[in-house]
């Protein structure tokens, strides 16, 4: 009769322990839910148990899948096939194990049969007497037997169970079936269940369990990621083990930052992998769906945005501690989309982030203002209000843009329009000996900043700037680069030859070389250009006015073309 058993993971073990170190030729079922583990969970047993524990009258092991599988004959060979010595227990199968398998059916049929066997497809036209003597040889085994449920469509589950059957009864092995729940098959498998299986237990792991098996290698990312990965209910080990992945990739970059930007990294991964990952799992919000959700779960978009659909989701990210979008979410959504990061992209964008936080810390009592907003249901509109725009203001040194850009947000969703452009011009007036703030495109997070007033006024401001690089800059860049920009073209003509004069006499080195000749080469590009043609002309008066200083300088300049009158 048929034991069935819904244990504990280490009951389960127990059990399955027993199972392969009594002398019992038996048939054990483990069913659980599609992707929780079994597989693996079987995988690492199986290892840990062979080399000592194994019972003595195993003498080979066959993992087989019947993916695609779609005969006895295709179903027997495979076992053959597949079959390792119990010694290579958790090893990949090889060409030499494979060469010794035929080489026991050459043993049976002599050498003649196997020059057939070997120049035959074994799956397809190979002889009977072949097919018969390779089965003949499976006894005395641990077999796996894994996928049934998606077998070929010409093997019925009732054969394949009566094959399992005979296996246990007449060639003394025994076999391990690993089922998912749910499937058409298992309704089929049941009709024949209490004639084949002997024991049945249902393989059904906390969602802390499967967290641990796999982040279980002791890297620290991993040992901080175990709560955020638990906390989303997934017990799924195949993405547990691509979220486990994807947290290694970034590791480098994250160890360096501060425990925050940790905490949203890793917790922004392992949302987004289960999400990728959901498998038809309606109740997991798209991430589609959460890479668009920008500032929408704290309540400052649209009030109709929030379709019913999407409810579900949205309660699902909220009570995960998900409360927005922003740029370096989008830069770890998208690598997890495409199977790898643009890791220089996310360094720039975590390192942005983290001097956010580092402002933040500086700036508690903006800090404060905003724990009034999220940590209580309290009418205190008037309060919060003023505490947001006291703060913002004593801190605009700190403050970022997008924190700027959420005050603002929600003091206009208050119906305080007027306070939000009050508090805009006093940030704008308190960073003007910062202007690079004020430009959005340079800015890590600048999508982030949602407010047309913002933008709007930031663009203004820093059109006011004059951010012209500095001559050395423009020359240190265009001698690593053939390309520059108007600007850098501008800079370079308006510098007088004493300008190219104090910049060669200032740098030494083997650079040196390359910034004049970046100079004279606007000469060669002129075409006709005067602006260009002025360029090439100032250095190379720069360089007579060098030359002429010393009979060494002027020996010095001859290598670029420019000879002092007196030498000519």
């Amino acid at each position: 009769m048929t034991s069935n058993q819904c244990l504990s993971i280490d009951s389960v073990k127990s059990c399955l322990t027993r199972f392969l170190t009594s002398n019992e030729a038996s048939v054990v079922a483990i069913r659980g839910a599609w992707g929780v583990g079994k597989t693996h969970f079987w995988n690492e047993l199986i290892a840990a148990i062979a080399p000592g524990n194994l019972h003595s009258g195993v003498k080979t092991y066959s993992y087989v899948s019947l993916f695609g599988i779609d005969s006895l004959d295709q179903f027997k060979y495979t076992i053959f096939e597949n079959s390792l010595p119990r010694v290579m227990i958790g090893k990949p199968i090889t060409l030499d194990t494979f060469s010794k398998n035929v080489g026991k059916v050459s043993e049976v049929l002599g050498k003649k049969a196997l020059r057939s066997f070997l120049t035959t497809k074994p799956l397809s036209g190979f002889s009977k007497v072949v097919d018969s003597a390779s089965f003949l040889l499976v006894r005395n085994a641990l077999i796996c037997v894994d996928d049934l449920e998606r077998k070929g469509n010409k093997l019925s589950a009732k054969d394949a169970l009566g094959l399992i059957s005979y296996l246990k009864e007449h060639r003394n092995c025994k076999i391990v079936l690993l089922l998912n729940d749910g499937e058409e098959e298992m309704e089929e498998y049941k009709k024949y269940r209490e004639k084949v299986v002997d024991v049945e237990v249902t393989f059904s792991p906390r969602v802390c369990d499967n967290v641990k098996i796999a982040f279980s290698s002791g890297e620290s990312i991993l040992s901080l990621s175990e709560e955020y990965a638990a906390r989303l209910g997934s017990s799924n080990i195949r993405t547990l083990l691509k979220t486990k992945r994807y947290l290694l990739l970034v590791s480098p970059i994250v160890e360096r930052l501060e425990i925050e930007v940790q905490k949203e990294i890793i917790s922004s991964i392992c949302l987004f992998s289960l999400c990728f990952y959901r498998a038809g799992n309606d109740s997991i919000p798209t991430l589609e769906h959460v890479v668009a959700i920008g500032n929408r779960l704290y309540g400052l978009g649209s009030k109709n945005d929030d379709q019913d659909p999407e409810k579900a989701w949205n309660r699902f990210l909220t009570d995960f501690g998900y409360r927005s979008t922003n740029q370096l979410d989008k830069a770890l959504a998208k690598g997890i989309e495409a199977g790898y990061f643009e890791l220089d992209e996310v360094e720039r964008l975590a390192l942005a982030r983290n001097e956010e936080i580092l402002q933040q810390k500086s700036s508690q009592t903006f800090h404060d203002a905003w724990d009034m907003y999220h940590n209580t249901f309290d009418e205190n509109e008037e309060e919060l209000a003023e505490a947001l725009q006291q703060s913002l203001v004593e801190n605009a040194k700190t403050v970022s843009p997008s924190n700027l850009n959420g005050t603002v947000c929600l003091l206009r969703e208050l119906g305080r329009g007027d306070t939000a452009d009050e508090l805009i011009t006093k940030y704008i007036s308190a960073r003007k000996d910062q202007p690079k703030i004020f430009d959005l495109k340079d800015y890590a997070f600048g999508g982030d900043v949602t407010d047309s007033t913002i933008r709007e006024a930031f663009a203004s401001e820093y059109e006011k700037v004059d951010c012209k690089p500095a001559l050395i800059d423009v020359l240190k860049r265009l001698s690593s680069s053939n390309s520059w920009s108007p600007v850098d073209e501008e800079v370079l003509a308006e510098s007088s030859p004493e300008d190219y004069v104090k910049i060669f006499e200032s740098e030494s080195g083997d650079h040196l070389d390359s910034y004049v000749r970046v100079g004279l080469k606007f000469r060669e590009w002129a075409d006709g250009d005067e602006r260009r043609e002025a360029i090439g002309k100032n250095v190379e008066e720069a360089l007579r006015t060098i030359g002429r200083r010393s009979l060494l300088n002027k020996r010095r300049v001859k290598k670029f073309g420019v000879i002092i009158e007196d030498d000519a």
